[in-house]
């Protein structure tokens, strides 16, 4: 293993994270013949013998976050304030928008005007909110932010689909303290789905009653930067159909190098309660994601990272649930925790074996059965009373040929098993792995894990 040498592989998603490094299109190494995974440089000449857990940042301003989570989210004053009371109304307004609007909604339901194209500035947004905190009803698909630094404020919106960046950019889009509510039918709609987004901020929304996915943000589509916090997703109506994760992060194949676009996508100290209808609660298919401090409680589906590269999920608390997969190489998992008092169907945490090596994308795009092998993947500082298995895979419809390389275990509580035997391919379903649970981590450290309970979360938290 290259654990020393690991620590320069994460240099680019290590704060400060600039614009540059946002943007590093990972396929031009990966073409290179000489790149493997540690040949990624440290562009500070050197890391600490310590690596922090990397932090990545949503990049606006001069970087950081554009609000922090503990100061709320505080709307610009108004240049200009257009109130409107009908669907009529309010297409005009935002037809006809200018820098330092605020378009003021009275009471009521409402139709937008579709694609929303009109730019804002970093001094003076575009501000679209209701005159009584979540008093007016618009519908998502006739709201699509397509523009420069728009804010939308204490919304409530249904009918999906909201699309953020579809044929024009959306920068600096603000979706702040809304609520997004299904009809409670069976579907498999999106109710936020992102495309040439950058530097989106989602900061104390709602997901509630909506039986199909809550966001789908789409690196490949060129989302870059996108920050998911303080938000609550719960009470999905239980239809038990694929489709339906509470976040899906991007929608790219197994086979694409799209897989390897450093998203920088982070999500912090949100809730998930009873979102129950896939497998999978956030599925993650990008690379360079963050997932922190978040709370999970009675959700059937796991945390999983399908595809992509140096992933991370930091501090989450699991309260019955699935549990946490990493496949593909380099993505850890650090002070995190499960506890189930009640059964889950496959509740374990998984570290698998795959049939093809890791961060290795053929062209061909019709291997819906591929498996990109975990290689060099941490667990440190969690624990669980479901188990940790290193080296899990298929036996059958097609079965895994190439071992789970290299994963290493510290500071662990919990039973670790680490799979016994061969693959039909004579290959170990593991091999390399570094198991030692009961020995400190000195190669990562993470933050405190938090409890957040329905009041720290979503539209009305902190008011």
């Amino acid at each position: 293993a290259h654990w020393q040498d690991r620590a320069a592989a994460v240099a680019f998603r290590v704060a400060p994270f600039s614009v540059a490094e946002a943007e590093l299109d990972w396929r031009t190494l990966v073409a290179s013949p000489e790149w493997t995974p540690f040949q990624v440089a440290d562009a500070g000449g050197g890391f600490p013998a310590a690596v922090a857990a990397p932090e990545l940042v949503s990049v606006g301003s001069g970087g950081g976050d554009p609000v922090d989570p503990g100061e709320g989210t505080v709307l610009p004053t108004p240049l200009r304030t257009v109130n409107v009371a009908n669907s009529s109304e309010l297409q005009s307004a935002m037809a006809a928008a200018i820098p330092g609007d605020h378009i003021v909604l009275a009471n009521g339901s409402y139709t937008g005007a579709g694609d929303f194209d009109r730019d804002g500035t970093e001094a003076n947004p575009i501000v679209i909110r209701s005159s009584t905190f979540l008093g007016a009803t618009v519908a998502a698909n006739s709201m699509n932010p397509r523009g420069a630094y728009q804010i939308f404020y204490g919304l409530s919106f249904t009918t999906p689909t909201m699309t953020v960046g579809n044929g024009r950019e959306a920068t600096f889009t603000r979706l702040w303290r809304c609520r997004f509510t299904g009809n409670g039918s069976a579907t498999t709609s999106i109710f936020v789905r992102t495309y040439d987004s950058k530097d989106l901020d989602v900061a104390y929304c709602e997901w509630t009653n909506h039986a199909g996915r809550g966001m789908s943000i789409i690196p490949e589509a060129g989302t870059l930067r996108t920050t998911v916090r303080r938000c609550l997703f719960h009470n999905q109506p239980l239809a038990r159909q694929n489709g339906c994760e509470a976040l899906q992060l991007s929608f790219a194949s197994r086979s694409s190098l799209l897989t390897l676009t450093n998203s920088g996508i982070v999500i912090k100290e949100c809730r998930f309660n009873d979102w129950n209808n896939d497998d999978e609660l956030i599925s993650v298919k990008t690379s360079g994601v963050l997932v922190k401090q978040c709370s999970i409680e009675n959700c059937n589906g796991s945390l999983n990272v399908r595809n992509g590269r140096f992933n991370t999920f930091e501090a989450v608390e699991i309260r019955n649930g699935r549990g946490i997969t990493l496949t593909d190489g380099s993505n850890v998992a650090l002070g995190c925790k499960q506890t189930n008092t009640s059964t889950y169907t496959n509740q374990q945490w998984q570290c698998r074996a795959g049939t093809v090596e890791d961060g290795a994308y053929p062209d061909e795009v019709s291997l819906g059965n591929m498996r990109n092998r975990g290689n060099e993947c941490v667990f440190a500082g969690c624990e669980n009373n479901v188990g940790l298995l290193i080296g899990e895979g298929r036996t059958s419809g097609p079965e895994y040929t190439l071992s789970c390389l290299s994963t290493r275990v510290r500071e662990h509580t919990g039973t670790v098993t680490l799979k016994s035997g061969n693959m039909a391919s004579g290959q170990p379903w593991q091999s390399g792995t570094d198991s030692q649970p009961g020995v400190a981590e000195t190669l990562w450290t993470w933050v405190d894990r938090i409890t957040l309970g329905a009041s720290d979360v979503g539209p009305s938290a902190g008011l």
